[in-house]
């Protein structure tokens, strides 16, 4: 409460006004609050163990958001980047495998082996013409 009076104070306003009706005890212990701007750098979602689930987050580029396993990886990763937006689907040991983004001619798709070592990549070239590349 120190940190968020109004937050504090408004869910304190939405109990009060719930406490008339009839709910069961089951329901009381839930408590749902509306709020119709919340403003913050960072967002973190966590689960009933506390581990991240959700991280919305102000960047330098803009903004990102992410997905995470019950295992504490992540799963998916928007970004905005260059003015523009990227996309990772994260392996089951949370590294980025498959990558889509902008680019300045279009748009890029690269898989990574798990290991990162191989890669393949479909995307537009500097002529504006597609293009496929291995490594």
């Amino acid at each position: 409460s120190v940190f968020l009076p109004n937050l504090v104070a408004q869910k304190a306003d939405f109990l009060t006004t719930q406490a008339g009706s009839n709910q069961n005890d089951e329901e009381d212990e839930e408590h749902v609050t509306t709020f119709e701007t919340i403003r913050c750098n960072k967002l973190m979602v966590v689960d009933g163990l506390g581990r991240l689930a959700v991280l919305l987050d102000a960047t330098d580029n803009g903004g990102a958001a992410s997905l995470w396993d019950n295992k504490g990886k992540p799963t998916i990763s928007l970004n905005s980047i260059d003015n523009a937006g990227r996309v990772h689907l994260h392996n089951n040991t949370g590294q980025p495998v498959i990558d889509l983004h902008t680019t300045d001619n279009g748009g890029i798709v690269a898989v990574k082996a798990n290991k990162g070592k191989g890669t393949a990549i479909l995307g537009i070239g500097k002529n504006n013409k597609g293009f496929t590349k291995t490594k």
